[in-house]
């Protein structure tokens, strides 16, 4: 079904972060309660289009016992962001604060567009985060991004309908 969900998504995968959504309208919205049922987080990831109170509901319940880096953590954490749900900022951070200080080793592309998707006012939690990592090179480049959050200017969110991650992309390039 992954492949299937791959062949059909949008040619827009460089914008989209996680895994790829199906595209609206294009299957029977009776998929995700099946996926949900069946207990398949990428599959709900995928199809999720949304901020569904079961869809939500899912995957909290899912990242509450997940592992930093564990399997589809960043694809939850990334639909969470992607479908608009209010909590997604403070479910990151939970998590997050939980364990990831000492189970971090880099900082991945899909990593780097969940902080960048973060609201400027998480920066100084992020930024005490950053501090307790363990290798120094993964500081510097997590101080770097918060940094850039801090000036990124109040109405980045709303630029060019890019939000943040397409703002720190031009600041970055």
């Amino acid at each position: 079904m992954r492949e299937v969900v791959y062949s059909d998504g949008s040619d827009d995968d460089e914008e989209r972060y996680g895994e790829p959504a199906v595209r609206d309208g294009a299957w029977d919205s009776r998929w995700l309660p099946l996926w949900i049922k069946l207990d398949q987080p990428a599959l709900v990831c995928m199809f999720a289009l949304r901020a569904d109170k079961a869809i939500v509901a899912y995957l909290t319940g899912k990242l509450r016992e997940a592992k930093w880096g564990g399997k589809d953590v960043f694809d939850m954490l990334a639909t969470l962001f992607r479908i608009g749900d209010k909590e997604a900022p403070e479910r990151f951070m939970e998590l997050l604060e939980r364990e990831a200080a000492r189970n971090m080793y880099y900082m991945h592309v899909q990593l780097r567009r969940i902080v960048a998707s973060m609201p400027k006012s998480y920066a100084p939690r992020l930024r005490a985060f950053g501090e307790q990592l363990t290798y120094e090179s993964l500081r510097s480049e997590w101080m770097t991004l918060i940094e850039e959050i801090e000036q990124a200017p109040d109405t980045a969110e709303e630029e060019n309908g890019r939000g943040l991650w397409g703002w720190l992309k031009s600041k970055m390039s």
